[in-house]
């Protein structure tokens, strides 16, 4: 059985701190599951087509990473693809306080645990909200070379 790990987020846009911890993840596992998650309480720059395209466009590189889009709970989308856990990203004691609530839902109601990645001191600052503010400025310094072309077209 091949060991199955899973980041989710809503990726608009996907940045480079969302990145990193993709290629970081993709090491530990034999298949990563990248999955998009829509979230109604957030306000969307991005279409769901045009984020799969950049989550395709910067993992095309890594073997092992499998994009997908889900309508449904994280812990409903892992038993379904076989996954064992979740990898989070964690920037800050505030990142950690949430993802720590999540893991123990996710824990108890569906028997997967979380595996938590710090960030590099370079990337504690890094978000999609302000990846979002600067892309309406003209700066995409958040962004993965992979995809700033392809969001400058969308602009």
């Amino acid at each position: 059985m091949k060991k199955a790990g899973m980041v989710t987020g809503t990726f608009d846009p996907i940045t480079i701190g969302h990145l990193d911890i993709i290629k970081r993840a993709s090491a530990l596992f034999d298949i990563l599951y990248v999955v998009l998650l829509t979230n109604p309480e957030k306000t969307i720059m991005f279409s769901v087509a045009d984020r799969i395209k950049m989550l395709r466009l910067c993992t095309t590189d890594i073997p092992n990473v499998e994009v997908q889009s889900y309508d449904d709970l994280a812990i409903h989308i892992a038993k379904d693809l076989g996954a064992s856990y979740f990898v989070r990203g964690i920037r800050n004691e505030k990142d950690f306080e949430y993802e720590t609530e999540m893991r123990n839902w996710n824990f108890e109601h569906g028997n997967i645990d979380t595996l938590f990645l710090p960030c590099a001191d370079c990337l504690t600052k890094v978000s999609s909200t302000k990846a979002k503010e600067q892309i309406k400025n003209g700066d995409y310094s958040l962004l993965p070379s992979e995809i700033i072309d392809f969001v400058k077209t969308l602009r």
